[in-house]
């Protein structure tokens, strides 16, 4: 099997795919043992992950939230309920920052940075895409998939721990 089938395979599984491609891949799953087999040890993978127990919430997360929404939002302008402004503390230890209160050169210096940062990603993706001579690193479905290749492999021929001599 081809790694494009078992990405279909997988996207089946997670529900990503139209239901008209769902629709002929199942069809082609049933007419197809080995094609069956591979999704049933794909489902019975996924299935067989754990997820992780949800993070609790930060200290003083709730009292953060109920103080913000009894002392309202802040609306256009920057101005809150109570008619501070964004630089001004509407309590003792609040400071509101806004990109409208920057100068005029921390704005465009900030522009500036991104629209780089933008560029510099676009050339380095184009250097990768076009370097066919070193892969780099495999990604995270490629290590999924040696993974699942690995068990699925048979055993080796010597399994008495040692190396085979000849």
């Amino acid at each position: 099997m081809n790694v494009e089938m078992e990405v279909q395979l997988m996207r089946l599984l997670h529900g990503e795919l139209p239901e008209s491609q769902a629709r002929g891949l199942r069809e082609r799953l049933e007419k197809d043992p080995e094609l069956a087999a591979a999704y049933a040890r794909l489902a019975r993978t996924w299935e067989g992950l754990d997820l992780p127990e949800p993070a609790p919430p930060p200290p003083g997360f709730a009292s953060r939230v109920a103080r913000r929404a009894r002392g309202g939002s802040l609306s256009a302008g920057g101005r809150g309920a109570d008619g501070a402004g964004a630089a001004g503390a509407s309590r003792p230890g609040e400071m509101l920052i806004s990109w409208g209160l920057a100068p005029t050169w921390v704005r465009t210096t900030a522009a500036a940075a991104l629209a780089l940062g933008v560029l510099l990603g676009a050339g380095l993706s184009l250097r990768t895409l076009g370097d066919d001579a070193s892969p780099g690193p495999p990604g995270i479905f490629d290590s999924y998939l040696a993974l699942l290749n690995d068990s699925a492999a048979p055993p080796p021929a010597n399994s008495s721990g040692g190396e085979a001599r000849p």
